[in-house]
């Protein structure tokens, strides 16, 4: 049984179906923290479901599942963000260090 909806399932527009990383807009650390709270709250108390409406109910599982099961398309798109964020970050990094020496300096001060 797949954690994923159905194939012939009405696709919907909510950010969270997308499966790249990068589409969605990104949150701050204290919506994921007001995230994560009402995540354990229900995880602690699955009977605060019922105060859900079907609907609700339904979306919140369906990500979940995605979350807990993604796609392959979800995980390269993760995977290569990953790497791309990694690389840019040591980039910058060599670049900071090279900006510091004499030569670049020297050359600097010349233009």
């Amino acid at each position: 049984m797949s954690a994923h909806p159905p194939e012939d399932a009405a696709p919907t527009d909510s950010p969270e179906q997308s499966s790249a990383p990068d589409e969605a807009a990104p949150l701050d650390a204290t919506s994921f923290d007001e995230a994560l709270a009402v995540l354990e709250q229900i995880a602690s108390n699955h009977a605060l479901l019922d105060q859900m409406s079907e609907e609700a109910r339904t979306r919140l599982r369906q990500a979940c599942g995605r979350i807990a099961a993604p796609t392959k398309e979800a995980k390269r798109a993760l995977s290569r963000a990953r790497r791309k964020r990694h690389s840019e970050e040591r980039r910058e990094h060599d670049r900071q260090i090279l900006d510091q020496t004499g030569m670049r300096r020297q050359r600097e001060a010349m233009v």
